[in-house]
């Protein structure tokens, strides 16, 4: 598999070839473009590294162990053909010796016995293999598609939950988890029943499994990193023209591994920024000095170490001031409470950084580059203002939540039985809408945890 994926990695420069990105039958004719040139792919690589998964037959396992095994198609038709016929084998591969039932038990235990710790049996179709009809459990998953990938990736990640002191023991906080950012805080204690928010911080923001691929934040990385290059390059003193660093980022857009019409939906919405934002932003961001996608590593007054990514700094050396843009991309026009939170940490970031010292944020802006659907054009910016008592308060949060990281205190539901809990539930009574009682909930979740550092 490795050499396999080292050969389709040299041949992706063919993606550009083909105006679009590489998919499995490209490799597999590059394959058949090899093979019919004689050109070998080494395979030479170590099968038994440490963690290693091996895939092999049940009748070459017999003698090895591994801590953990899946028998695929252990249904009770396929396991039994081999009685008659073929044996283990799709149907294409035909053998000769034909195999009693007998066989086929002691095949079945063999490779049921390979496993030290873990064994789970999968099947498609069929009935459960009839040795084992009473000796294990069986749980049947729904053959709509949507639903089964929704299922299988709940229990991917179930399979990783570290719900046990053992597990959360394995976590080293000081090297797993070095700083503390806008969207870690928000993930922290962004408020959810059960506090499951916080119980499942290690697993979302620690462990961070990889999550199944997403257009719409993949298009988001790709127009940041053109709005990036068009700040440093365009309007910068290189003056590269920007129609050609457009067209570089719209073949990165015709290149997303996605379906053809969601694609091209995608290619139609770049060109609407393209043709709104980018004018507006050359017209309203090229004055005075600017830095594109600032890193930013600091600390709260405690030591609390903060870190941040900043799409746009706007700085005026004279006045001493930092504007701060945030670019958005989508159709929703709101700034939600997390969002706020996230634009009062970054002025935390900028007024607490070494490099910026003596320096005020005048202003955080979310800046919207899709113009709306049915106008075409752009929302206004929407600015806020934190003031010094917001930051404060959000410096306390902080402080308060990195000091549960650091010391492995992820529950966080005695915040259900404390009184804070039991006065915003009262409070939610008097509220109108689904969204006034979850703002009042969400303050006094993190006023307990205030009041619990």
């Amino acid at each position: 598999m490795r050499a396999l994926l080292r050969f389709a990695e040299g041949e992706i420069a063919c993606s550009r070839a083909l105006d679009r990105a590489m998919r499995l039958g490209d490799v597999a004719d590059r394959l058949d473009a090899a093979q019919a040139q004689g050109v070998g792919i080494d395979a030479g690589i170590a099968l038994d590294a440490p963690e290693a998964v091996r895939l092999v037959s049940a009748h070459s396992s017999k003698g090895l162990e591994f801590d953990c095994v899946y028998l695929l198609d252990a249904d009770d038709s396929t396991w039994h053909r081999g009685a008659s016929s073929e044996g283990v084998y799709p149907s294409n591969l035909l053998f000769g010796d034909a195999k009693d039932e007998d066989d086929a038990r002691r095949l079945l235990f063999v490779a049921a016995t390979r496993a030290k710790r873990n064994l789970e049996l999968y099947r498609a179709q069929g009935a459960t293999l009839r040795e084992l009809s009473e000796a294990i459990s069986s749980t049947e998953i729904d053959t709509d598609p949507l639903e089964l990938d929704a299922a299988i990736e709940a229990d991917w990640h179930d399979s990783y939950r570290l719900d046990t002191p053992e597990l959360l023991a394995l976590l080293d906080v000081k090297t797993d988890v070095r700083h503390l950012s806008a969207s870690s805080l928000n993930a922290f204690v962004t408020y959810e029943q059960g506090c499951v928010n916080s119980m499942r911080f290690p697993e979302r923001q620690v462990l961070r499994l990889p999550e199944a691929p997403s257009i719409s934040l993949e298009f988001g990385t790709i127009v940041h990193a053109m709005l990036e290059d068009l700040l440093n390059r365009a309007m910068g003193e290189q003056q590269v023209p920007k129609d050609q660093i457009i067209a570089v980022f719209r073949q990165q857009v015709a290149w997303m591994d996605f379906d053809e019409s969601s694609v091209s939906r995608y290619l139609q919405r770049f060109d609407r920024i393209c043709d709104t934002f980018v004018p507006w932003m050359f017209e309203h961001l090229g004055v005075g000095r600017r830095i594109a996608e600032k890193r930013i590593v600091t600390a709260t007054l405690v030591g609390t170490p903060l870190y941040g990514c900043l799409d746009l700094l706007l700085i005026d050396d004279e006045a001493k001031t930092v504007r701060i843009i945030d670019y958005k991309t989508g159709f929703t026009y709101e700034a939600t409470p997390g969002y706020e939170r996230q634009l009062a940490f970054y002025k935390l970031l900028v007024e607490r950084s070494g490099e910026f010292e003596g320096y005020r944020v005048a202003s955080l802006a979310d800046c919207y580059v899709e113009p709306a659907k049915d106008t075409d054009e752009l929302h206004p910016p929407i600015e806020t203002a934190p003031t010094e008592e917001d930051v404060r308060q959000l410096e306390r949060l902080a402080d308060a939540v990195w000091t549960r990281i650091e010391s492995g205190t992820w529950d966080t539901s005695a915040f259900e039985q404390s009184p804070q809990y039991e006065k915003a539930i009262e409070a939610q009574s008097t509220c109108r809408t689904k969204k006034e009682k979850s703002a009042v909930m969400q303050q006094a979740y993190e006023d307990w945890l205030m009041i619990k550092e």
